[in-house]
């Protein structure tokens, strides 16, 4: 998802209950409508669970694992493509709260088992560096990539993770299937597209002035 530089748009230190300090608040009310769980709560999360279930159900869920070691042999070889390569740098840049240690970190990401393995629950977790599956439910390569997704940096199930998974399932899964993907997110009123940039300064008041002329008549 392109970066959209909300600093370049910010008016610094405005006074309390001015044009330029409501202007700032939109800005902030715009940045999480864009990417829903990347600031805050992470609304989007059940949604899009659903929509994955119903892609799954009707297209399967790829590849079936047979152990862990042939599951981080999948991973080393997502993990070491120019397509993860390339989303890994762009999920760095558009973040504000990254430290250098994710840099230093970089791609690689390791795999483990979970330690109670009952086939309920979460297929997979996920966190810096590292994906737990659950070996009843959870040794696939759809859900390898989607746990993929999030140690990219969105950990989330907002609008930059859910383009970061189709990408990867189009590599991995082909394009296709990641066409299946997206038609259920967009079924289910996932935004899926590049996030809208806002309004500048001068066109959010010239829009505030007007809606305030209609409503005062």
């Amino acid at each position: 998802m392109p970066h959209i530089d909300y600093n370049a748009y910010r008016i610094q230190a405005p006074y309390y209950g001015t044009p330029q300090h409501e202007y700032n608040e939109y800005l902030r009310k715009h940045q999480v409508k864009q990417n829903k769980g990347a600031r805050g709560q992470d609304s989007e999360r059940l949604k899009t669970y659903k929509a994955e279930w119903r892609f799954q159900a009707n297209f399967g869920s790829g590849r079936e694992f047979e152990s862990i070691a042939e599951v981080q042999k999948y991973v080393n070889k997502v993990t070491k493509s120019k397509t993860y390569g390339k989303l890994f740098v762009e999920a760095y840049e558009s973040r504000e709260d990254y430290g250098i240690e994710q840099l230093f970190r970089g791609t690689q990401v390791r795999v483990a088992a979970k330690e109670r393995n009952t086939g309920r629950g979460t297929a997979g977790l996920a966190s810096a560096g590292r994906i737990t599956l659950d070996t009843k439910c959870g040794m696939n390569e759809y859900t390898v990539l989607h746990e993929l997704a999030h140690c990219l940096g969105h950990w989330h199930h907002g609008r930059s993770f859910r383009q970061a998974l189709v990408k990867l399932v189009s590599r991995f899964m082909g394009k296709a299937t990641a066409e299946f993907l997206k038609d259920e997110f967009k079924a289910s009123k996932l935004s899926y597209g590049n996030a809208r940039k806002p309004l500048t300064y001068d066109a959010w008041l010239a829009s505030k002035t007007r809606m305030e002329k209609m409503r005062n008549g």
